[in-house]
């Protein structure tokens, strides 16, 4: 191997060659920078996972994967038209990317003038130039469905494998932000253990220390209980 494409600062970077990047690293001690990414990752997350979306003056974006392809409907909700052709663009291309959407996708557009739609249309290709896996839109159905088509990248997961998966993470997230803890041991529940060992080992090995692990039955909450310090 030649070349590895960089740690994730590195491929943020060529992704996003234009936008502002902030060095946890360099962090002081009160961690008030790194739980405000923690807020944001959570909340970009979920916004990956959910079958809807608000969009901007009112309207709704649903968005539903099938076997075949990914449908998503634009609903002006509360606000106007005007409202719902302005933000869509926007927010459909960041779904298609935050989500790792490939294949085709059928976008059901309200029906609007001729110019109406093509000016959406132009404002969605202008949004899809950012994507590096460059989308394609392939044009109108006689329904007046718009095609687009786009590469296969990493599936994102539809679910992040439950309760179990959410509270170990969320231990391993403080062990991560505690270098000076030398020897952290955790407590877990068989299931917890169990999805520790097959799907979420990629996370306990990137962690830069060896875990602990106590396992019981009675545990109902992963938790950190040792905290030697070297």
């Amino acid at each position: 191997m030649i070349y590895d494409g960089g740690g994730i600062g590195a491929q943020a970077r060529r992704l996003a060659p234009s936008a502002d990047f902030i060095d946890t690293a360099d962090m002081g001690n009160d961690g008030a920078l790194l739980e405000d990414f923690d807020t944001q990752f959570d909340a970009a997350i979920e916004s990956a996972r959910a079958s809807s979306a608000p969009l901007a003056g009112g309207g709704v974006m649903w968005v539903t994967p099938t076997r075949a392809l990914t449908a998503i409907d634009l609903d002006s909700g509360a606000g106007s038209l005007h409202a719902l052709f302005d933000a869509a663009p926007v927010a459909i291309a960041r779904r298609l990317r935050l989500a790792q959407i490939g294949g085709l996708v059928a976008i059901d557009v309200p029906r609007a003038q001729p110019e109406v739609m093509r000016r959406f249309t132009s404002a969605l290709a202008a949004e899809f130039v950012k994507d590096p896996r460059a989308p394609d839109i392939l044009g109108r159905t006689r329904g007046g469905i718009l095609e687009c088509r786009l590469p296969y990248g990493q599936p994102f997961p539809s679910d992040l494998a439950g309760p179990e998966a959410d509270m170990v993470l969320t231990v391993l997230l403080q062990i991560a932000r505690r270098p000076m803890l030398a020897t952290p041991t955790i407590s877990l529940s068989p299931a917890m253990a169990q999805w520790l060992d097959h799907a979420g080992g990629a996370a306990l090995r990137a962690l830069d220390r060896p875990v602990v692990r106590v396992v019981s039955s009675d545990v109902t909450i992963a938790s950190l209980i040792e905290t030697a310090h070297d």
